[in-house]
Formats: structure tokens, C-alpha cells, sequence
């Protein structure tokens, strides 16, 4: 049920079946369950915030809605503040590259790529997958057009964006 639906779906359905569900407590707590889920995945698309992911976690392990999918959910929410810490590290390291007077700028800026690219696909066999952490990808895809338009300019700013 996680993958075929959405938050925006639940809303649509809550309101429909209001009647229909006054009276019935176990289709009540699915949908629960299930805006809780679509929640707790909207959180990977905003700036980090250890107190909701925190809370959500509680909320998501609380739930009798198990199932792989929320079993997966808790783990993307649990490691994203470590993904976190990896990209402000991530970050500072690509921005102490700068232009170099007898270095190519693109030799530069292919190395920032591939740093971006170890990050983003990590050879630790550890099955992450940066497409289920959009703002991640969005900075990730911010910092190689800053650097790619001025290999000297600074990208400490995208700190703040997470």
C-alpha cells in the first residue's frame, strides 16, 4: 500500500471516505499509519531536522503498520544525519579547490566531480541509494554547477542549506 499511494491521495480518500470511516477505527489507523509514512518521507526533501526525524522514527516503529518498506523508511531516516555530516565534510573539502595557475580548470573540476560522484555512490557496499535523499541530490547537483561556472567561488553557503 506504501508504494501506490501518497500524502496528497490519503487527503483526497480521508475526505471522502469521512463517513464512511467514522465508525471504522482499522481503516482510520491505516490511513494513519500510512500519512505517517508519506510524513516521514516528505522529511527527506527538507532541511535536515534531527528533532522530527527523531520523532518520526519513534512514530514509524510505533506503528503496527510494519513492512519492508517502513522497515526502510527508519533506515533512510536513521542514516541521514550521517549522510549529512559526510556532505558538510564533502563540502568543505570541495571548496578549498581552487583555481591553480599551471592546471587546467577542467582537470580541477573533474576531480570535484569525482569526489561528488565517491559521495554520491559510495564503493562500501553498503546499498546506499542518494536518489531517496532528494534535497542531498539537489545540493550534490548545486555544488558541481558553482563550481563548474567559478571554480573559485565559495560553497560554504550550501551549509545553511541543510
Amino acid at each position: 500500500m506504501v508504494k501506490k499511494t501518497s500524502l496528497e491521495q490519503l487527503h483526497r480518500d480521508r475526505s471522502i471516505l469521512q463517513i464512511a470511516t467514522l465508525n471504522d477505527s482499522i481503516l482510520n489507523n491505516k490511513i494513519s499509519e500510512l500519512e505517517e509514512y508519506h510524513k516521514a518521507k516528505l522529511l527527506l526533501t527538507k532541511k535536515y531536522d534531527s528533532l522530527e526525524i527523531s520523532n518520526a522514527v519513534k512514530l514509524l516503529k510505533n506503528k503496527k503498520f510494519a513492512g519492508t518498506q517502513t522497515d526502510f523508511m527508519i533506515s533512510l531516516l536513521e542514516n541521514y544525519s550521517f549522510i549529512k555530516q559526510d556532505l558538510v565534510e564533502l563540502i568543505k573539502k570541495i571548496n578549498q579547490k581552487k583555481k591553480m595557475p599551471d592546471v587546467e580548470d577542467f582537470i580541477i573540476y573533474a576531480k570535484i566531480n569525482t569526489e561528488v560522484f565517491k559521495f554520491l555512490y559510495p564503493d562500501d557496499n553498503n546499498n546506499i541509494n542518494m536518489a531517496n535523499y532528494p534535497l542531498i541530490l539537489d545540493i550534490c547537483n548545486r555544488i558541481l554547477k558553482s563550481k563548474r561556472e567559478d571554480l573559485d567561488k565559495d560553497i560554504l553557503y550550501l551549509l545553511r542549506e541543510f
